[in-house]
């Protein structure tokens, strides 16, 4: 088995402060678990050199064993500064079945402690990286039903800090480019072109009030949708208050505009439409489209 070691990290760059960079170094190396706490792994950086000494390397060979009794093929270990305190956390990668699962481990006080073990396939962002100050790494998970289970993709981000995270976005929303067999996807609104710099909150004044996967009230050929050849993936209760994202205004906008919304799964009415909320993360939302027509500001 192959373990590959990375790193993501920050400098300390004169004059400007501490930057986070994104250049990563992959070292392969195939020593059995007994040598392992005579291997000293140096990978160097711009400004900086990421260490994994032999304790540290010890841990990580218990962890990889306990990872291996579940893991398919590779492990994948990067060495990364995830919270900006100036030491070292790692991630874990691998394959697990159908999805890919990741667990991330946080330095506290010198112990290497899991905050966070999923599915999902992972990517990164750089919150703040730009202004001089110092920059937060953004985790981003990715992760959807296999199997023709569900047309719901998971969507969550992790910013971490100072040996804690928080959740950031933690929501589920429609897989068109899967589902829906238009034939001329290119003519929907799918998805905000831009987010509303402040958010704000409507209430439903009307019950069942729709939340579909596009902007528009027009017929679609799409599976697992609650109305049969329609863009419904969801029904409101009255009264319930949702976070609107984004406006769009489109070929009705005559008529109305289009507010994208998040949703609580306790707002959603599931007489109709079964809720899409089904990979059993705690307060994970709904995204989509209602009209403003029934709805008031808060």
């Amino acid at each position: 088995m192959v373990y590959n070691i990375s790193q993501i990290g920050c400098i300390d760059a004169p004059g400007l402060g501490k930057r986070c960079i994104d250049k990563r170094v992959v070292q392969n190396y195939r020593r059995p678990y007994n040598m392992i706490e005579r291997i000293v792994l140096i990978i160097i950086f711009i400004f900086q050199a990421c260490t994994v000494n032999a304790q540290d390397l010890n841990e990580l060979g218990k962890i990889v064993d306990l990872i291996k009794k579940y893991a398919i093929g590779e492990i994948s270990i990067k060495c990364i500064d995830l919270d900006n305190d100036d030491d070292i956390d790692y991630l874990f990668t691998y394959s697990c079945g159908e999805p890919n699962c990741f667990e991330v481990y946080l330095t506290i006080n010198g112990k290497l402690e899991r905050v966070i073990r999923e599915f999902g396939n992972l990517s990164f962002d750089y919150n703040n990286s730009v202004d001089f100050k110092p920059s937060n790494l953004v985790l981003k998970s990715d992760f959807n039903h296999c199997c023709g289970e569900s047309p719901f993709d998971s969507h969550r981000k992790f910013l971490f800090k100072n040996d804690h995270f928080e959740i950031i976005e933690n929501y589920v929303r429609y897989d068109h480019e899967n589902y829906c067999y238009d034939e001329r996807l290119w003519d929907y609104k799918f998805f905000p072109s831009k987010f509303l710099p402040n958010p704000y909150f409507v209430k439903i004044t009307e019950e069942k009030n729709k939340i579909r996967f596009s902007a528009d009230l027009e017929g679609h050929k799409a599976d697992f949708v609650c109305i049969e050849n329609s863009n419904v993936i969801g029904q409101l209760k009255k009264n319930a208050i949702v976070t609107v994202l984004a406006e769009y205004k489109g070929k009705d906008r005559d008529l109305r505009t289009w507010l994208y919304i998040e949703v609580n799964e306790s707002d959603l009415n599931k007489v109709t439409c079964n809720s899409p909320l089904t990979y059993g993360f705690e307060g994970q939302k709904l995204r989509g489209w209602i009209s403003d027509k029934y709805t008031k500001r808060q």
